[in-house]
């Protein structure tokens, strides 16, 4: 019995150091649900409201109302209406499938970038992805 209880607990202990080890060298981050993300008070983000930016897949042009994607890649784009909710929170929805819809929280603005969370209603069932997007 007890050599069966030192064996579990040198299972336990393994993988605990085995997933600490992948935390560490794919730099995993904890799952957060969209509603749990807070911006700082006081941050302001006028200045990513309306501009072109980048993302490591795509070219980003956005006014007030539209914001369209272009693929870094394939050239493709895609065209959403821009509908802010606050100074640093908007909901895109795609001009071609209503039920396409990206929400995102900016949680840091500097000069050349700003971070924000992003979820997509359609499949990331309220967990979000942090992106850093720069500012062209």
């Amino acid at each position: 019995m007890k050599k069966a209880l030192t064996f579990t607990a040198i299972l336990i202990i393994g993988g605990v150091l085995y997933l600490n080890y992948l935390a560490k060298k794919y730099d995993l981050k904890p799952l957060l649900k969209y509603e749990d993300i807070r911006m700082p008070i006081g941050l302001n983000c006028s200045t990513v409201r309306i501009g072109t930016f980048e993302t490591e897949k795509f070219y980003i042009e956005r006014t007030d109302s539209r914001q369209i994607h272009t693929n870094k890649l394939t050239g493709d784009k895609k065209e959403y209406i821009v509908n802010w909710k606050g100074n640093c929170e908007y909901v895109l929805i795609s001009t071609m499938d209503e039920t396409d819809i990206l929400r995102v929280k900016i949680t840091a603005v500097n000069s050349d970038n700003y971070g924000c969370y992003i979820i997509s209603d359609k499949h990331a069932h309220n967990y979000a992805n942090f992106a850093s997007i720069k500012i062209l």
